[in-house]
């Protein structure tokens, strides 16, 4: 997918953007929740993540904000967005590692979200996670080591 041809109308992003922003004021609340759903239904995940998850629930939300400030001009993102996807190669995320990421995410922002979750908002969310993530996945494959 090629973050020139647009993946997101303008009203997914619209979407996305105000939705995240209603979260920010519990972005904390939104991370545990989140790592919880996560480790729950992939507990061998859990071994590619430090023990104190402080850091890494910061790093979450702050790179989650990144991405949706940007999905109005997603080639604004297009080379940070690839570089994440470069290091996660280094934590030893797989593809099939997204998948799980992407499913803890929407069943935590629907939780989070409540009767604001749409089908709508939920199909602009997806659609969404699934733009980046396979950006981070080609990109990762791409700069693979031989």
């Amino acid at each position: 997918m090629s973050f020139k041809s647009p993946a997101l109308s303008p009203k997914q992003v619209a979407l996305v953007q105000d939705s995240f922003s209603r979260l920010a004021p519990k972005a904390d609340v939104v991370a545990g929740k989140f790592y919880d759903a996560l480790f729950r239904a992939h507990p061998d995940v859990r071994a590619l993540f430090p023990a104190d998850m402080t850091e890494q629930k910061e790093k979450l939300i702050s790179t989650l904000a990144f991405v949706v400030r940007g999905l109005g001009d997603v080639a604004q993102i297009q080379k940070a967005v690839r570089d994440l996807g470069v290091r996660h190669r280094g934590y030893k995320a797989s593809p099939a590692h997204y998948n799980a990421v992407g499913a803890a995410l929407l069943s935590t922002l629907g939780d989070m979200l409540g009767p604001r979750w749409t089908v709508d908002l939920k199909d602009a969310w997806t659609a969404a996670y699934k733009l980046i993530a396979k950006t981070m996945i080609e990109a990762a494959s791409r700069n693979a080591p031989a």
